[in-house]
């Protein structure tokens, strides 16, 4: 297990199988005093309901003595790392236009879920890379979403 970050809600692993695939699990402790990991898992429910395509696939969930969990498909890099690795440490205009649109999409598919995200400024750390290259909510952000009736 190795840890591949933390943040003020609790810390992320990377895990594996018995086949050496490899996940993410997100922790959270059961004394915490602002339980967000439900809100999480609701959300992830929601959107894989509805087939989002720019949200990391749920694998599990379960809870320990001491934490709560969530076992997701594990992603890549986020986009500010992938800006700050490119030539000239920035995104060529395609792949910017192309990252931004998948990024709307993104937010479009939280919002088909009842949910709204309160940042204003979006950032790139929030935003993972998949395999495919496409952009990916960061699921550390999720302290921000409220809920929204229609």
């Amino acid at each position: 297990m190795k840890k591949l970050g933390e943040g003020t809600f609790g810390a992320v692993y990377m895990v594996q199988d018995g086949k050496g695939k490899k996940y993410a699990m997100k922790v959270e402790s059961i004394n915490e005093k602002v339980p967000l990991l439900r809100l999480e898992l609701l959300v992830m429910q929601r959107l894989q309901a509805r087939h989002a395509v720019h949200m990391a696939d749920l694998i599990d969930k379960g809870h320990s003595d001491t934490f709560n969990y969530i076992i997701m498909k594990l992603l890549g890099k986020s986009l500010q790392v992938a800006k700050k690795t490119g030539p000239d440490k920035h995104l060529s205009l395609g792949p910017a236009i192309g990252c931004a649109i998948q990024c709307l999409e993104a937010l479009e598919e939280l919002h088909w879920t009842g949910f709204l995200h309160r940042f204003v400024k979006i950032k790139p750390s929030m935003w993972l890379l998949c395999m495919s290259q496409k952009c990916t909510y960061n699921h550390d952000e999720f302290a921000v979403i409220v809920p929204c009736y229609f």
